[in-house]
């Protein structure tokens, strides 16, 4: 375990970093482990390792990573092949029969993919992102792939990237596009409602088309600038519909690092804020915090015409892998900073995300700079990030994903 994660650091610390992560769940383990001895459940492992063992390159570093968890790291395979890798140890193990003549049994695997990229900023990150890619595999059934960037993407939706671009250009061709809408819930006032923007396809049977899987497909067949263009519009349309019915409402919707790098968009923008006379500040851009390392000069030129031209407001996205300082908040102009939904998802029995949240809270707190904790999916999580000084917070327990804006944010304040 710790020579993973050590390698994992080398190949950050690099001048050109590739390596990519899986992390392999044994489905029911815990079950296993409560019907059998201790010497069944021993042979279970030492069978499964060596499944895993053959189906990788010997050069990759397999490591036990909890009870029922194993990490495979590779520092020499795209992610293309190194998905054929996993997609071989996932059949392997569907197709073998485990145990001995007391009794075999059959196992299935869930397994999630993180890669290192432009914004991969820590080992922490590239370990929670394959491991939320490896519960969202588990939560769909198990026996399943995903790749984590940005969204969690099935496996079978990279492998037939084709197809799933002719999907979205038809969506955008045929007006099949739809924003969701999940309510950001400020801790200390209700004057003005805040949501989340989600963007969803409609598929032809009517059906939403989550956008696990299609953010990613967009990103590398060109088309997330079309689709980041639509959710402009849009949410700028919805901005001024309830400022005709006397609701001041602030949407938040997430900018692909692609998109702001164009500057057909940044045209786009000030032409239709101008168009629709709508109250610039209640546009916020949500990005990758990951782009202030990646790509500082131009991101620092988007928001400075953002901020300065537009009067629209920023935050950074996916806060907590890398430490942020009071000369970013200061260089970027930052308005909100969002935290990454790991941190909420383990909070209660974590102390150290409690200590990343109270050190975020610590710093934004001089330079009035707002924080919102994402993931929230119970009370106990919610009322400890209340003690903590949270300021806003979003999730399934207050609320999911809608396609209106009838939350009560009075009741919750």
């Amino acid at each position: 375990k710790r020579f993973t994660l050590e390698s994992i650091d080398k190949t950050l610390n690099s001048p050109k970093p590739q390596g990519t992560l899986a992390v392999i769940l044994i489905e029911n383990f815990r079950h296993i482990r409560e019907q059998h001895t201790l010497d069944y459940i021993d042979l279970i492992l030492h069978s499964i390792a060596k499944v895993i063992k053959i189906s990788f390159l010997d050069t990759d570093i397999i490591a036990r990573y909890g009870d029922a968890l194993f990490t495979v790291y590779s520092d020499q395979l795209s992610l293309a092949d190194f998905s054929t890798q996993c997609e071989h140890a996932l059949n392997q193990v569907n197709n073998t029969l485990f145990g001995d003549e007391t009794q075999y049994i059959k196992l299935t695997l869930s397994i999630g993919v993180s890669f290192i990229g432009d914004r991969t900023l820590s080992k922490e990150q590239l370990l929670n992102q394959a491991d939320k890619a490896c519960d969202k595999a588990s939560q769909l059934g198990g026996g399943q792939i995903h790749v984590y960037d940005s969204v969690v993407t099935p496996l079978a939706i990279i492998d037939d990237e084709d197809t799933y671009a002719q999907i979205i250009r038809s969506a955008i061709e045929e007006g099949r596009l739809q924003s969701f809408y999940q309510p950001i819930v400020d801790l200390s006032e209700s004057t003005i409602e805040n949501y989340a923007v989600l963007l969803r396809i409609i598929d032809k049977d009517n059906s939403h088309i989550p956008p696990d899987n299609f953010i990613l497909t967009a990103e590398r067949v060109g088309l997330i600038d079309q689709l980041d263009l639509w959710v402009l519009i849009n949410t700028i349309k919805q901005i001024k519909e309830a400022s005709h019915q006397g609701i001041k409402r602030r949407l938040f919707i997430n900018l692909s690092h692609l998109t702001y790098r164009n500057d057909a968009f940044l045209e786009s923008l000030v032409k239709e804020i101008a168009a629709y006379n709508i109250d610039p500040s209640l546009l916020v851009f949500q990005i990758n915090f990951s782009a202030v390392k990646t790509d500082p000069i131009r991101l620092k030129n988007f928001i400075s015409i953002l901020k300065d031209e537009c009067g629209c407001q920023i935050a950074f996205d996916q806060i907590g892998f890398s430490q942020v300082t009071e000369l970013v908040l200061k260089e970027y102009s930052v308005d909100y900073l969002k935290i990454d939904g790991t941190f909420s998802q383990n909070l209660l029995h974590n102390k150290g995300s409690q200590q990343t949240i109270k050190d975020i809270i610590h710093l934004t707190r001089s330079h009035h700079v707002k924080t919102i904790a994402k993931s929230v999916e119970d009370a106990n999580t919610l009322a400890l990030l209340w003690n903590l000084g949270i300021d806003a917070v979003q999730g399934y327990f207050l609320q999911k994903p809608s396609d209106n804006m009838r939350f009560d944010f009075d009741l919750n304040n």
